[in-house]
């Protein structure tokens, strides 16, 4: 069997121009070059202030746990 098919391959091409056009284009803003904050901070005479009557760390007595232990073994004990 004899395969008369003619061939004929080219070289690769040494540059490849592509153009592409999109419609609608995007359009981005400009990047920021400049940024201006401004913060102001009220003071209010005692409004967050932490209340009297819990001024002072209260540990309960070894025993006197508060949570349902299982087995009354406790892990804050």
């Amino acid at each position: 069997m004899k395969n008369h098919t003619y061939v004929h391959l080219p070289q690769p091409t040494e540059k490849v121009r592509i153009d592409v056009k999109e419609t609608p284009g995007y359009t981005y803003p400009r990047p920021v070059d400049h940024v201006r904050i401004v913060e102001r901070a009220q003071i209010e005479g005692g409004r967050y202030m932490q209340p009297l009557g819990n001024e002072h760390e209260r540990v309960a007595p070894a025993g006197s746990c508060p949570c349902p232990c299982p087995g009354g073994d406790c892990p804050a004990d």
